[in-house]
């Protein structure tokens, strides 16, 4: 990916407030994202059980990653990857180079965050073991009910 407008690369999504989709099912695209997370110390885990997609998701700092891999039959969601949280997808944003959205997203507040204070969270959250990681995540994910939390759970096992 290269530097640019964040809207060239993620999207709103229709699953609700505050989910990003990465634009286009180009699996490139998603496998980019995922590896640009690994690279900068995040846990990924992975779900594959037989007849049902493959997914894999990350705790963010307040929300999220997740990603359906390859979908099983007809129907379900569609393999793409998504981002929960407008706090996670500045850090995903950052970790990309790509530009930061210069107005609020939905759900943030007060002043728009300095690169330097994403920079400080993600080393603090990313030095954290993997299931503080989750645990620090977990309260919005589970007000929101956005994401599979037993699979972001499995990178803590």
């Amino acid at each position: 990916m290269n530097n640019g407008p964040w809207t060239q690369f993620f999207r709103k999504s229709s699953m609700g407030p505050g989910v990003y989709a990465l634009r286009g099912a180009d699996t490139s695209a998603a496998d980019r994202v995922e590896k640009t997370l690994r690279t900068a110390g995040l846990e990924i885990a992975e779900r594959n059980t037989y007849r049902e997609p493959v997914l894999h998701a990350a705790a963010l700092p307040g929300g999220a990653m997740f990603r359906v891999v390859h979908g099983f039959g007809f129907g379900g969601m569609p393999m793409r990857l998504w981002v929960i949280g407008a706090r996670p997808l500045r850090h995903v944003l950052r970790l990309l180079a790509v530009d930061q959205p210069v107005r609020r997203l939905s759900g943030e507040e007060g002043a728009l965050p300095r690169i330097e204070e994403l920079e400080a969270e993600w080393a603090r959250f990313v030095a954290r073991p993997a299931a503080e990681q989750i645990r620090a995540s977990e309260p919005w994910l589970l007000l929101e009910g956005s994401a599979n939390l037993e699979t972001i759970r499995a990178a803590a096992e």
